[in-house]
């Protein structure tokens, strides 16, 4: 019996055989057949407390930020979430005479300058910078504007979707 490096397959008293896989060109799809164009968006300015109820109300784990003309200035993610939890329950919130720090916002806990990806680009890029950089979402710009989001969840379903085109 010779393995084809596929799962075993077989049917009614038939030998068991492995299929070949056909591996997927990642080269001939684009980021924006898989992008997310509807991107729900924060600016600078929201409150942390605003931010973290529209990622809950949403179901979503990355805002990118964006200033007034759609330009993107950061990313806001679940972990920058936590990062502010953990600074906020810390004494370092706290002024000298006791009182908190005044209300905190997005840009005190983005990342700025996220990876970017343009819509044009191919999968393969988005798959090496997800690896390289271990990030979770990638916004997708063109011409310096927020156009979309790229996530691994959006990755993973269209994975998921063409792996039973090609067995």
């Amino acid at each position: 019996m010779s393995l084809g490096g596929g799962a075993p397959v077989g049917g009614r008293g038939a030998s068991i055989g492995f299929p070949k896989w056909k591996p997927m060109n990642a080269s001939t799809y684009q980021i924006r057949q898989l992008m997310s164009p509807h991107v729900v968006v924060a600016r600078p300015h929201y409150s942390l407390a605003h931010a973290i109820r529209l990622m809950f109300q949403m179901n979503i784990h990355h805002l990118p930020v964006v200033d007034a003309h759609n330009r993107l200035v950061g990313i806001f993610s679940s972990n920058d979430a936590l990062r502010a939890y953990t600074y906020l329950r810390s004494s370092s919130a706290l002024k000298e005479d006791g009182e908190r720090e005044p209300e905190l916002t997005v840009e005190d806990f983005m990342t700025r300058n996220p990876h970017v990806v343009s819509p044009d680009d191919h999968v393969e890029v988005a798959v090496g910078l997800f690896n390289r950089e271990k990030i979770h979402s990638l916004p997708v710009v063109e011409n310096g504007k927020l156009v979309g989001i790229l996530t691994a969840q959006d990755l993973i379903r269209f994975l998921d979707f063409h792996t039973h085109l090609i067995v």
